[in-house]
């Protein structure tokens, strides 16, 4: 019995050596530490009388290392008073152990764990209580022999009740047929995995990893403007001359935008339409309004309707007329005392940029680290342009999705 207890002691200091010793990040995630409270409810072994079950509370830390998949470590170390009461004659034992346990666990699922593994029990003290008018409290205490450390065999489960938060229950199984029956039950609360929401950055991250995977599989749908507006508004005072220029103007630089398309963008599948059907594509009414390399209307032209689709669009950026906050300053009041006052700066930028856009199925913009925009050098360089776009998303999806 000595040398098991030997065993069982070593284990557990090793173990919980080894995962205190787990300074990277990775044994960081993988080993879990925090408090544990609970009860014993115990019947301990009597040698003239049969006692009964007692309940007394338990508290102490618990460690958790993840060896592997569905596969734990749980090492406990406790003050665990156990105690049992007889009614015929009136008394009860109280004993106090210092419980070291080491529970080899299994996973039928991410919640709920199966165990099993060994315990011994260090025998602090043992002392009966019995009713004695004597005593100013009327109860009388005193130390006894017959109880000594023990090594047990818990076996049981722990299931989670929340993130950080997980119930135990354990049955110590007896090393000797004269030994205690004990129900363990108890809270397990983690101290270094408490949940925590995900930082703004992160979730930008992490909506920009799934947007650039949903494109890689979906359709970019090119924008080409019309100047409708003006050339109608031009053609209303007369100005036809001007109007006809303008029109042309558009469509040369739309055929140029969508020759760019075809030679320099293979990240994905694409298809053109015109700026004016954006209501339909908004309200994904797709039939009729798709263009050919000529800029014409093909009816023929059917978008995939179950993948995702984005916007691509070239279009000018206004300045930045945002305020950001700089910081407070502390100034003399009219009435004596002291006022804070918040200052604020705006971007240095004055100028407007040219880019080419890629945007979401609602037309709103996309945030990095998604490379949703791209500066057009020259007006009028959309070759270089679209390839510059082609190799930031293709380069993006790699580092994005490279594990």
């Amino acid at each position: 019995m000595k040398k098991t207890a030997i065993i069982c002691l070593f284990s557990f200091i090793s173990f919980c050596g080894i995962s205190q010793n787990g300074n990277s990040d990775q044994n960081s995630q993988k080993f879990n530490y925090g408090i544990k409270t609970g009860l014993n409810y115990t019947k301990l072994p009597g040698d003239t009388t049969d006692l009964e079950f007692g309940a007394k509370p338990l508290v102490g830390l618990v460690g958790n290392y993840e060896v592997f998949n569905n596969f734990n470590l749980n090492s406990s170390l406790l003050y665990s008073p156990k105690g049992s009461t007889s009614t015929t004659p009136n008394f009860k034992i109280r004993n106090q152990y210092i419980d070291m346990i080491l529970l080899f666990q299994y996973g039928f699922s991410k919640t709920l764990f199966f165990q099993a593994g060994l315990a011994y029990s260090y025998l602090v003290s043992s002392r009966k209580i019995v009713n004695n008018g004597n005593t100013g409290t009327g109860i009388g205490k005193k130390a006894i022999d017959g109880y000594s450390s023990v090594v047990n065999y818990p076996v049981g489960i722990e299931f989670k009740l929340q993130d950080n938060v997980n119930f135990e229950l354990n049955y110590f199984i007896p090393s000797s047929k004269n030994g205690s029956k004990n129900f363990q039950f108890s809270i397990n609360i983690a101290l270094n995995h408490r949940h925590r929401k995900d930082s703004f950055r992160k979730l930008r991250q992490m909506a920009s990893k799934a947007q650039i995977l949903q494109l890689k599989s979906g359709t970019l749908l090119v924008s080409l403007k019309t100047s409708e507006n003006k050339i109608n508004a031009l053609k209303e005072t007369g100005k036809l001359e001007i109007a006809d220029r303008i029109e042309n103007q558009q469509r040369i630089e739309n055929i140029k935008i969508i020759s760019a398309f075809k030679k320099y963008y293979n990240f994905s599948s694409m298809l053109f339409f015109y700026s004016n059907a954006s209501a339909e594509i908004m309200n994904k009414k797709f039939k009729g309004i798709f263009l050919d390399d000529s800029l014409r209307i093909d009816n023929s032209i059917i978008m995939d309707t179950n993948k995702p689709f984005f916007i691509a669009e070239f279009s000018t950026l206004s300045q930045d007329t945002a305020k950001y906050f700089s910081y407070y300053s502390y100034d003399q009041a009219d009435n004596g005392g002291i006022t804070k006052t918040e200052n604020y700066y705006k971007s240095s930028s004055d100028m407007t940029f040219y880019d080419l856009y890629i945007r979401d199925k609602n037309f709103i913009q996309l945030n990095k680290p998604f490379p949703a925009s791209t500066r057009v050098i020259h007006k009028w360089s959309f070759d270089e342009t679209v390839a510059l776009l082609n190799k930031r998303l293709v380069k993006y999806y790699l580092s994005a999705h490279k594990y």
